[in-house]
């Protein structure tokens, strides 16, 4: 058994400062770090930084610089800064089944420089009216967890098909926790409430939609990605399994669900 002492002299950070950044805040930035000024500064961990932020959808590259003096560290982080992270989406379109139809959706990854995300699209045709809201938050305090709320509502009418129509209006709460570089838990709730009205007819098969029906479902997933970019993957795997339940004690309609899906990316050599 050997024992060894080596004497190192750690570098202690004095000051961080972003320049770059013209749309993302300051202290959005500031809460993907892992260290603050005080902490010892790592190769290894400025590495691990640099990569991570370069994952980030509303950042281009990153580029770290390190100033030491008498073990005192100063770190500027440069941010190439993605300026067209949102998106607006208008269409229309027409159908022999369901006639004229219109759809808007607004997307954007970094909302008013917090790093936060929304996913809304609204469409309306002659059978039904839809909007869905989604809203992702990264609390500062925490970069590796994520707030996912769901709104929607939607309204359709089978009158010529079915009988009757409906309404479902619904909301829906997940938390996620990114447990490394590759690996991410998620779980959470859905409620929704499911509305058959106006039927033509008193016939059995309409009946039996006509009413109040209350559905609450949880569910857990667990997502393993490897792939080399964000959006656009040319390389590596990505793995999902989920598992959803909705008890029969307070739902009117009971199931399990489980699901496992598989991606693998080659790259195109020649490409």
């Amino acid at each position: 058994l050997y024992f060894t002492e080596i004497e190192v002299n750690p570098i202690i950070i004095n000051k961080i400062e972003f320049t770059g950044n013209s749309i993302t805040k300051d202290k959005t930035l500031r809460s993907k770090l892992p260290f603050l000024p005080g902490d010892y500064v790592k190769k290894s961990q400025l590495n691990n930084t640099k990569r991570k932020l370069n994952n980030l959808p509303f950042i281009n590259n990153v580029i770290i610089e390190q100033s030491v003096n008498d073990n005192i560290s100063d770190l500027t982080i440069k941010i190439d800064e993605n300026k067209k992270t949102g998106s607006v989406l208008a269409a229309a379109s027409f159908s022999g089944d369901t006639g004229a139809g219109l759809s808007f959706g607004i997307k954007d990854y970094n909302i008013l420089g917090t790093g936060n995300e929304i996913n809304s699209s609204f469409n309306l045709n002659a059978e039904q009216a839809r909007f869905d809201i989604k809203y992702s938050q990264y609390p500062l305090l925490n970069p590796n967890l994520r707030n996912d709320y769901l709104i929607f509502n939607q309204d359709q009418d089978y009158t010529s098909s079915f009988g009757y129509k409906t309404r479902n209006i619904g909301f829906g709460y997940n938390l996620n926790f990114k447990y490394d570089k590759n690996t991410n838990f998620s779980s959470g709730f859905k409620i929704s409430s499911t509305e058959g009205h106006s039927p033509i007819n008193t016939t059995l098969a309409v009946s039996d939609n006509i009413g109040s029906f209350e559905q609450l479902s949880l569910n857990f997933g667990i997502n393993y990605d490897t792939t080399n970019d964000f959006l656009y993957p040319t390389k590596g795997v990505l793995n999902k399994i989920s598992a959803e339940l909705s008890p029969s004690e307070i739902s009117d309609y009971s199931f399990f669900k489980l699901r496992f899906s598989n991606d693998i990316y080659f790259k195109n050599k020649d490409s």
